[in-house]
């Protein structure tokens, strides 16, 4: 008979997800999706019908991936040898050695992990949309009937859920608080997404970076995670993207970007620069490295989980 799978970091769900708690009746929902997860994956409550993919979602749930990862990186930041766990993943995803510095700088502020981050869409990213869906109209017609009646209703574009993020109150002097954010958005088996409903030519990243850049000026870093498979292949869509992004010619993220043409290359460059990518698998390495020197964390459990999803690379992840 196999071992019962338990739901991990059951009391904290609610505190990481805290600011999407109140977004259209999400309250409650996280944790009781969790537990589903978990149940059916036991065999409770199976759907008669359902599909195995439905009934075993737990194996291949990207938020329950994210939700022990990095609940358990920030438990292990807590901790008093834990204080370097962000700054080796920050000099693991970002290849540029200034981008680093700044990031880490950071790290000298107080800040705060959330799941499931709201990223409001500010009126300047709604008119540009309109604008551009005007020259573009959508190829599909009852989607371009719906944006006409959305317009009149703010809803152009809603909310983007940034999938785990940093905060940080930054001390400046001239303003009381400045905030800065690290955003990882963070993908297991799937791909990110090609376009919104009505900008069918605006990608994740592109919007994720647009926004981060409207919403933190000049203090915005964007992190994509990934199967180590997929960053040098050539399967999945952010497989290129990231590769342009990253790359020395600047024209692929401007021409991306909604406010591309209004930026110089220099200001496109530093976007660039603050776009990293780290693996699950390097995730996984740096959270083991902490096994022998921070206690009351299910590593054993996290071992196993890790491993069934292919992440866990065995004792070549030893201790500090």
């Amino acid at each position: 008979m196999e071992e019962m799978i338990h739901l991990l970091y059951e009391k904290e769900i609610e505190v990481y997800f805290d600011p999407a708690r109140y977004i259209r009746g999400r309250g409650g929902k996280h944790k009781n999706k969790f537990i589903s997860l978990v149940e059916r994956a036991n065999g409770i409550g199976r759907r008669e019908g359902a599909s195995t993919a439905k009934n075993l979602q737990y194996y291949k749930d990207e938020p329950i991936i994210t939700l022990y990862t990095f609940v358990t990186l920030d438990r292990i930041f807590q901790s008093v040898s834990g204080k370097d766990i962000w700054s080796n993943i920050f000099c693991k995803a970002f290849r540029d050695e200034e981008t680093q510095g700044e990031v880490n700088a950071l790290l000298g502020n107080s800040c705060k992990l959330t799941l499931e981050t709201p990223l409001p869409t500010p009126k300047e990213i709604k008119d540009r949309i309109i604008q551009w869906v005007d020259s573009n109209p959508h190829p599909i017609k009852y989607i371009r009937d719906e944006f006409v009646k959305s317009q009149g209703k703010s809803r152009v574009e809603d909310e983007t859920m940034a999938d785990a993020t940093l905060i940080f109150e930054v001390d400046n002097p001239n303003a009381s608080k400045a905030r800065a954010m690290v955003c990882f958005e963070c993908k297991f088996m799937s791909d990110i997404s090609s376009a919104t409903k009505y900008h069918y030519a605006r990608n994740q990243i592109a919007r994720d970076v647009d926004l981060g850049r409207l919403l933190y000026p000049d203090r915005f870093y964007f992190i994509l995670v990934t199967p180590s498979t997929f960053m040098d292949g050539g399967s999945r869509f952010y497989s290129y993207k990231m590769r342009d992004y990253q790359g020395e010619n600047v024209q692929t993220l401007k021409r991306d970007l909604l406010f591309g043409d209004d930026l110089p290359d220099e200001e496109i460059a530093k976007l660039s620069r603050r776009i990293g990518w780290i693996s699950w698998e390097d995730l996984v390495g740096i959270i083991f490295k902490y096994e022998e020197t921070v206690g009351d964390l299910p590593f054993e459990e996290l071992r196993k989980f890790y491993t069934e999803r292919c992440l866990f690379k065995g004792s070549s992840q030893g201790s500090t």
